[in-house]
């Protein structure tokens, strides 16, 4: 069973002395990986300014949205130790009311670290505790010279659902090595009822993905079907493994065939004494959909190494809504951010207004690597969301990224928030800084996006106010 121990809550004081590794180590060896073949900054500067959607004065959202959609949230500010080799009771988890049958978008995500021994973990998203299998993330945890590796685990899924009361569950479970050690959980909950359907898609087969070609190569598809001009918000993650090599992958989600859009993220896979390392892969963007069907994928290739990139549980989920609608604003650009301070820097935001109470969905995410030379060194780094400049410590988010022997480790960021907020105007933002050791914090193609919805049309939630 979870045991809440928040004793051991991080303070950063305490830790600011924490050495990182300058190469990949400790109980478990990692293999150094060969030097990329082409740069991240070249590929990220393939969109060259933010794109951002305007705030709306009085969203139309709150005014008449053509769909009642419903949401939870939960966000609970913590740690959460886990030693039971079985899924026991839930992270953190919330639940929302059906008034028909639907679907469910769930995405979740959380902060991982070392407690005593390397050990990977295995997480699921569930609704009324039936286990969604099509959806498992496994991630490994190492210990380095510092206080060990951190990292993201993201997750999401697709469930269609019943009318009533729904509990959708973060859970996850020690699958081999030491105990599990779980910072600050987020999950977050969307029902689409079944009359809109057509704006609404999901693609969870629970096949593995596999490919050596450095072409895209579509590991997820699914398709929508909209009346009018629309915000198609697409959300995808994967558990990435290891396979006959050290592989760094690139994944995207693109739009009726095209991939040029800055959601990349980049993920690296080393070999260890067990079956390799295990690492989260999770990107979302907001596309402006023209009336008619819309195919969105998840594309990925192999972007240097020799192995193959193997994606389990590969999962992509897009809703769809009207833009005469949407109350929402959004900052999704293909820039490369760096910061070489311990002070938190606004690494993407947005703004905006409402007149009337409303619930905040808050996503954001990026990919996390090393800088070059000079710049480029080990760090951990330390993400966060904020609202009107103050932080949010129940989003936080420790990553380390070490020298590999290539372009140095890269990992996902996934972060998410809820909360109801009274009328008024608030400023968004995805915040980053250096936690510990020497290198600057480097973050490609960092997003940002709020959905505001009216508050009568949230039937529960686990909201915290801003």
């Amino acid at each position: 069973m979870p045991l809440s121990v928040h004793a051991l809550r991080r303070v950063a004081a305490a830790r600011a002395g924490c050495i990182l590794p300058f190469a990949l180590g400790g109980a478990i060896g990692l293999t150094a990986m060969s030097a990329s073949a082409f740069e991240k900054t070249a590929a990220a500067g393939a969109v060259s300014s933010p794109s951002a959607m305007p705030a709306d004065a009085e969203p139309a959202a709150l005014r008449a949205l053509p769909v009642s959609y419903t949401a939870c949230s939960a966000q609970p500010n913590g740690t959460t130790v886990i030693g039971d080799a079985g899924f026991g009771d839930a992270v953190t988890e919330c639940t929302l009311q059906a008034p028909t049958a639907g679907y469910v978008v769930a995405i979740a995500s959380a902060s991982l670290a070392l407690v005593d021994t390397a050990y990977e973990v295995n997480a699921q998203l569930m609704v009324d505790d039936t286990q969604g299998s099509m959806a498992d993330r496994w991630v490994n945890i190492y210990p380095n010279a510092g206080d060990g590796t951190d990292k993201t685990i993201a997750l999401s899924h697709y469930f269609p659902v019943t009318a009533g009361a729904r509990r959708i569950s973060f859970k996850a479970r020690r699958y081999s090595g030491g105990n599990v050690m779980i910072f600050d959980p987020t999950l977050t909950a969307i029902f689409v009822p079944a009359s809109a359907a057509q704006t609404v898609c999901g693609s969870a087969t629970g096949t593995p993905f596999r490919t050596q070609s450095s072409a895209p190569t579509s590991a997820a598809s699914c398709q929508v079907t909209v009346a009018e001009d629309s915000i198609a918000f697409a959300f995808a993650s994967a558990s990435m493994g290891y396979s006959l090599g050290p592989t760094e992958a690139r994944v995207w989600i693109g739009l009726d065939g095209t991939w040029t859009s800055p959601n990349d993220r980049w993920v690296d896979v080393y070999a260890d004494d067990q079956d390799g390392t295990d690492e989260s892969v999770a990107t979302h963007f907001a596309f402006a959909a023209t009336p008619g069907t819309h195919t969105f994928d998840l594309f990925a290739s192999r972007y240097s190494g020799s192995g193959e990139v193997t994606l389990y549980d590969p999962v992509l989920t897009v809703i769809a809504v009207p833009t005469s609608a949407a109350a929402i604003c959004s900052q999704q650009s293909g820039l490369t951010y760096t910061n070489p301070a311990g002070t938190p820097a606004t690494m993407s935001e947005c703004t905006l207004s409402t007149t009337t109470p409303a619930h905040a969905l808050v996503f954001a995410s990026a990919s996390i690597g090393r800088s070059d030379p000079p710049g480029g060194a080990p760090y951990e780094g330390l993400f966060r969301l904020a609202t009107g400049g103050e932080s949010l410590s129940n989003t936080e988010r420790w990553i380390d990224v070490d020298n590999d022997g290539g372009d140095g480790t890269d990992r996902t960021l996934a972060t998410q928030w809820g909360s109801e907020l009274d009328p008024g105007t608030y400023a968004f933002s995805l915040q980053g800084s250096r936690y510990s050791g020497s290198g600057e914090v480097r973050a490609y193609n960092a997003a940002i996006h709020v959905l505001l919805l009216p508050s009568d049309r949230l039937f529960h939630s686990d909201f915290e106010l801003p």
